[in-house]
């Protein structure tokens, strides 16, 4: 029964996975096969907007689109780092829409951006009918509103830029320009970023030429292609990135942390690591040990982090999505929530207090795919973590409320951290747990009356990936009255085949020491039901 249980109370987190995951698509890696074997195909011979409208459905006529509901015939990025550190990147792509189950979605256009530090997106687009007649979108049509902040206090910096063209149906071909640009350089001087395509439909030819001014050479890694060519300039500052008959994908999960689901191209000018931790470390309030002998670091860390989360709310937002500069931990104590970094740091300070040294950490969370050790910069972390080093190190995530600070929540584990300290000279790799550290084993006692109903008790105890997944799901049971327990129960009545819940007994699900543990009591147990054939 409480297997069922444990499915039912999975659905609310893999839910919200979903709704929660980055803007990154999640699509199985490409592998090399004989279409990539054939020759390259040549770049979209004409220019955007400008070209005659008969002349554009000419040349898309060319392209044999198999059974695709579209085809993307051309998609081409320039991206520039300039000394500062900022990026201008614009995008073009054009689209053959080949059947009208493409028509609805490719004819909206949505990007997130960050007004703290990018200028508004510039968004061009022009539309060809099959009978040649063009439609050019429209300024006014353009719409631009911030993404609801996840607490009412918190503000957001998250705006959503969307648009929808006019006038595409079947056998239109669509011309899109997408211009992007940093307002405010994250690091001084340089930068990592990413070109994610979109690979809903095929892509006949993908071309990037990506560039940069500072001294320090561009380096530049295409990860889950088919096949892609680099070309390098000779100042080492100029590199070309091409690939042809790039194929469409459907969703996918659970992939390894360093397979990008999908073809992306990271790029990054920044010098080494060291420098990037030395620079960040800059940014971090001081926060000095006020005990001479420090006390078990691990009782230490786990009264202070559950304290922590029992002043502070999390706003779920990503390391990135607001400033990159902590709060100081004052000031989180003062409004009472905080994001992953803005926590961090107010545990690591609290850890100071009791002769802890703890530091920050950065890392690439599931299910993003994990930051590559080649290519340095802030941009490819999405979470803060506390690391503490001893003998037995700590990781502890500040956004995690089902497991102790002993265990590492599996978003975290086997991926690469940045550990912010000067000294820092390379990522270091956090520990995975293994198999026998995530179990759930229950045990059952079934009564069976004489003409009565059997009852049945069951006991369960979850650790590990099991406890992460469960305990989140027990804290909102336990928190359920009147209406909305009984709807729980009569759930946990149909999913374990009783007639009736007598009682359920979470313990003390906040109490992250203890063990993860729930105790059912049902009677009229379906699997013990006789008859006469």
């Amino acid at each position: 029964m409480f297997r069922d249980i444990l499915w039912l109370c999975l659905l609310p987190l893999l839910a919200a996975a979903s709704v929660q995951a980055p803007s990154r698509q999640h699509n199985p890696p490409r592998t090399p096969g004989h279409a990539e074997e054939a020759p390259p195909v040549p770049d979209w011979p004409l220019p955007f907007f400008t070209s005659d409208p008969h002349a554009v459905l000419t040349a898309a006529a060319r392209y044999a689109s198999g059974d695709a509901d579209a085809i993307v015939l051309g998609y081409f990025v320039r991206a520039h780092i300039d000394a500062q550190g900022k990026l201008q990147q614009t995008t073009r792509i054009v689209t053959r829409v080949m059947r009208l189950q493409a028509v609805e979605r490719v004819r909206r256009v949505a990007l997130a951006w960050s007004p703290s530090r990018e200028n508004r997106p510039v968004v061009k687009a022009r539309v060809i009918g099959s009978n040649g007649e063009a439609h050019t979108l429209a300024e006014a049509s353009i719409s631009d509103a911030p993404l609801p902040a996840p607490l009412p206090q918190a503000e957001t910096e998250t705006h959503v830029l969307s648009a929808v063209l006019p006038s595409v149906d079947f056998d239109s071909i669509v011309e899109l320009e997408v211009q992007r640009s940093d307002r405010a350089a994250v690091y001084p001087g340089g930068r990592f970023a990413e070109i994610q395509l979109d690979t809903r439909d095929p892509i006949f030819r993908f071309t990037a030429v990506l560039d940069c001014e500072s001294p320090n050479t561009m380096h530049v890694e295409p990860r889950s292609f088919p096949a892609a060519t680099l070309t390098t300039a000779e100042s080492g500052r100029q590199v070309t990135v091409q690939a042809s008959r790039v194929p469409p994908s459907a969703p996918a999960f659970l992939l390894p942390p360093d397979m990008p689901p999908a073809p992306v191209v990271d790029f990054s000018n920044l010098p080494d690591w060291q420098s990037v931790a030395r620079w960040y470390s800059g940014l971090l309030p001081r926060t000095p040990r006020t005990l001479t002998a420090a006390l078990d670091p691990i009782a230490v860390a786990e009264k202070s982090f559950e304290a922590m989360q029992s002043d502070i709310r999390d706003t779920g937002a990503a390391l990135g999505a607001a400033s990159y500069t902590p709060s100081a931990p004052a000031d989180t104590a003062a409004r009472r929530y905080g994001d992953s970094k803005d926590k961090a740091v107010f545990l690591i300070a609290k850890l100071a207090g009791y002769g802890v040294d703890a530091k920050l950490a950065l890392v690439s969370a599931a299910p993003a795919p994990d930051a590559t050790p080649a290519l340095p910069g802030m941009e490819p972390f999405s979470r803060g973590l506390v690391y503490v080093s001893g003998p037995r190190p700590l990781w502890i995530d500040p956004t995690n409320a089902a497991l102790p600070v002993t265990k590492i929540p599996v978003a975290d584990q086997g991926r690469w951290a940045l550990i912010i300290d000067p000294a820092t000279t390379a990522l270091t790799r956090i520990p995975q747990s293994r198999a026998a550290d995530n179990r759930e084993v229950t045990s059952a006692e079934i009564h069976l009356g004489d003409g009565a109903p059997a009852r049945i008790e069951t006991i369960a105890e979850a650790s590990g990936a099991f406890e992460e997944a469960v305990r989140p799901a027990l804290l909102s049971g336990a928190a359920a009255t009147g209406p909305d327990r009984d709807k729980l129960w009569s759930q946990f009545a149909r999913l374990g085949h009783v007639d009736r819940i007598i009682s359920v007994d979470a313990g003390h699900p906040t109490a992250l020491g203890e063990i993860c543990s729930l105790r059912t009591v049902a009677e009229g147990y379906a699997a013990s039901h006789v008859g006469d054939v």
